[in-house]
């Protein structure tokens, strides 16, 4: 990865697959980084919770980003880049949902899909179910989320995915958002490195640059809600 006047040590930058897929739907920072470097490479792996210690601590990836309390290997470095939640999607016009509020013996009525990817946000869900001793039906699993909007489009089907997930499906498919009957708390978003290679300039600017993203954004959010609030 090559931008302005830095020469890294690399030639290209290695994020894992939840971070882009963090990264790019919430802030369109891929986008970001073309403009802002358009000579730099990004490759994107999917790594699981289990192995990011050691892809990190090896120089497998260089950034990775998501909701992973357990990363704390020695010599991980991490900082917090927002509170993300979690929200229910259905179809439009769902026949059983009509609301942005779902009861939650509607909930455990509805047939659920069910995504297991590399993330860890999921397991909020599953384990504030089996804490207040619920059971969902489930009939879909999938480890695949790309196709999911589509999916639950044209069944009345019901998913609880982050909140970035659902907004962005519902600009492009025809979905609604909906609230889940149950309190589920904000959890943090951290990117995450090694201080090995700290040092390494590209990985440093895109670590830098993807903290300025989530900070502008947050500076956007508390203006429009001051302002929403004075009118």
């Amino acid at each position: 990865m090559r931008y302005c006047s830095i020469s890294p040590l690399k030639d290209h930058v290695v994020i894992d697959w939840q971070a882009f897929k963090l990264w790019g739907i919430r802030a369109n920072a891929s986008c970001g980084v073309v403009l802002t470097a358009p000579h730099c490479s990004l490759r994107c792996e999917p790594v699981t919770t289990g192995q990011m210690d050691d892809a990190l601590s090896s120089g497998g990836i260089d950034l990775a980003m998501g909701y992973c309390p357990n990363l704390n290997a020695l010599g991980i470095m991490s900082e917090k880049l927002f509170l993300h939640s979690l929200f229910c999607l259905v179809r439009a016009n769902h026949p059983q949902v009509r609301s942005s509020h779902v009861t939650l013996d509607t909930l455990l009525e509805l047939q659920h899909a069910v995504v297991h990817s590399v993330g860890r946000s999921n397991e909020l869900f599953e384990t504030l179910l089996r804490t207040r001793k619920l059971r969902r039906k489930v009939t879909l699993l999938s480890s695949h989320v790309l196709s999911l909007s589509a999916i639950i489009a044209s069944a009345d089907l019901i998913v609880t995915v982050p909140r970035s997930l659902a907004e962005y499906y519902v600009g492009i498919d025809n979905l609604r958002m909906v609230e889940p009957p149950i309190n589920i708390q904000p959890y943090e978003i951290s990117q995450f490195c090694h201080g090995r290679f700290d040092g390494d300039p590209a990985v440093k600017w895109l670590r830098t640059y993807v903290a300025n993203l989530h900070q502008e954004k947050r500076s956007r959010s508390r203006a429009a809600s001051g302002k929403g609030a004075r009118s």
